[in-house]
């Protein structure tokens, strides 16, 4: 797997050293670095950068000197990709040019110079794949809005660690279809979608946050495209005029969408703030609220990559 890190200083060398261990630890130890620095590039852009990791003596100075190192790749073993407009210290973007980078040159250190001239790098180890997980969101709007929040999550460095996604939709309107075909005269959804209309649906369309009972008891077959609490709340608004037989249900519910295929990610209009951990025998997932904001979409999939990973 990838790992990658943040504080890295250059040290730029014309002598023929990024391959040579001895020489590297030679040229390092001793030397005075920043206090919060933990590793070394030493070389240049012809022979490469060896990747040192530092060890430094245990004062109380802002410049402190070097006592030992770990190489972690030589010169060889590495390759330097320039790109302005990366931002290297989000995971989501380093890490993806990193593995595609491994993948056409075998080099398993890849060292990025990006945006605002900062550099960082990606050591590849083990196997090198992302981690896997599936987002089960309802469209329409298209994309769905949990979906478009995760890509924003990734773009603007919320997520700690690169994630591979992929993304099953519920398909409201397909749902709403298949009451119609199956002898429903309207069909009723939870509440209004801009792109849920009597047209898309080839149907008189109601929403149950409107007022509509009247509607509601004058036809035989009721479309209810939901989830449970949903047929609760149509059960409410009919009292005594609830049957449940004139009721064609279809569930749109993603929390009942999801599998043991991969780590899941998704939304329920039953929690209201924060964010759900599921953890059921080889089920693992989480789930934010309907109303999900972005913090609670970052902090969820944190979540569920540090358990992927501890798992």
């Amino acid at each position: 797997m990838p790992s990658h890190c943040r504080q890295v200083n250059i040290l730029k060398t014309n002598q023929s050293i990024s391959s040579n261990e001895k020489a590297l630890r030679n040229i390092a130890v001793g030397r005075k670095i920043y206090e919060t620095t933990r590793y070394i590039l030493v070389g240049n852009e012809k022979q490469g950068f060896a990747i040192l990791e530092v060890k430094k003596e245990k004062i109380r100075k802002l410049y402190r000197r070097i006592t030992s190192v770990k190489v972690l790749a030589l010169g060889s073993e590495s390759i330097l990709i320039e790109d302005s407009n990366l931002d290297v210290l989000n995971p989501s973007q380093l890490v993806p040019l990193a593995l595609q980078t491994y993948k056409k040159s075998g080099k398993k250190a890849v060292i990025v110079s990006g945006k605002y001239s900062h550099v960082n790098f990606v050591l590849i180890e083990g196997e090198p794949e992302l981690d896997k997980i599936m987002i089960i969101d309802a469209i329409p709007p298209r994309p769905g809005k949990l979906i478009s929040m995760v890509k924003d999550a990734m773009k603007v460095g919320l997520i700690d660690r690169a994630v591979d996604i992929e993304i099953r939709e519920i398909d409201l309107i397909e749902l709403a279809r298949k009451a119609r075909e199956k002898g429903a005269e309207v069909v009723i959804f939870p509440c209004e979608s801009s792109s849920i209309t009597a047209q898309s649906v080839d149907t008189e369309i109601f929403f149950l946050d409107r007022e509509a009972l009247p509607v509601f008891k004058s036809h035989k077959k009721l479309g209810l495209v939901g989830c449970d609490i949903s047929l609760e709340a149509l059960r409410h608004l009919l009292g005594r005029n609830f049957d449940r037989s004139r009721i064609i249900f279809e569930q749109m519910c993603p929390k009942q969408a999801v599998s043991n295929e991969l780590p899941f990610m998704t939304k329920c209009c039953k929690l209201r703030e924060g964010y759900e951990p599921v953890i059921e025998g080889k089920k693992m997932g989480v789930v934010v609220p309907w109303g999900a904001r972005l913090r609670e979409v970052a902090d969820a999939l944190n979540w569920l990559l540090h358990a992927i990973r501890k798992d």
